[in-house]
């Protein structure tokens, strides 16, 4: 019995929600101001907003931006191409023989003419350094001479030594104050006042 009325209840209240429904006019009306307020406040930012492209607008930009760039680049490398062409001008123009300008052509070297001092280091036969006070610019034939020491043909105080038919040194004897002279007898320099018939060229270096 129970069950049946309340069975019956449950079915008034649902004929009672389909032929008048539930309708609270302020929570609606207060539901459709904060609506419309909401939607006043996406348009305004909205409006604030850059709104993206579409893809096609994006990749024509993004092209012209490439084009931009290779435009730019052009214009930085073109200087560089024409320094560097430069360059290479005045490169070549450098190495490349000038046929306006005139030659010069080096003097050799020239001697002193006549006899002339010369300072040479040697090594003796016991190892030891010395220098030699040689004297050049004289040419003496030892074709004709054993190896020994020889006196020269003009000068008497100068001698050579002569090795296998070569004229190896030239040497003169040392001034002390007055003239000597190679005797070729005795192989050494002596005084011209001990021998005056010695040199009979009478023509000294010193």
């Amino acid at each position: 019995m129970f069950k049946s009325i309340h069975f019956l209840a449950l079915i008034n209240i649902f004929s009672l929600g389909l032929s008048q429904p539930w309708r609270n006019e302020k929570i609606i009306r207060h539901w459709e101001l904060n609506q419309g307020q909401l939607n006043g406040l996406g348009t305004l930012i909205a409006s604030k907003i850059d709104i993206p492209r579409p893809f096609k607008s994006n990749q024509q930009s993004s092209q012209a931006l490439q084009l931009q760039k290779q435009e730019n680049h052009k214009q930085i490398v073109q200087p560089f191409i024409e320094t560097s062409k430069q360059d290479k001008f005045k490169y070549f123009s450098q190495i490349q023989p000038n046929f306006n300008k005139p030659v010069q052509q080096r003097r050799p070297l020239q001697l002193p003419e006549g006899p002339y001092l010369i300072q040479q280091q040697t090594i003796t036969s016991s190892g030891e350094v010395i220098i030699e006070n040689l004297i050049g610019g004289i040419i003496f034939d030892c074709s004709a001479h054993p190896t020994g020491h020889w006196r020269d043909s003009k000068f008497c105080d100068v001698f050579h030594a002569c090795v296998y038919g070569q004229q190896k040194k030239t040497y003169s004897c040392p001034f002390v104050g007055e003239n000597t002279f190679f005797d070729e007898i005795n192989h050494k320099c002596e005084f011209v006042r001990s021998n005056p018939s010695g040199c009979m060229s009478k023509t000294f270096f010193h």
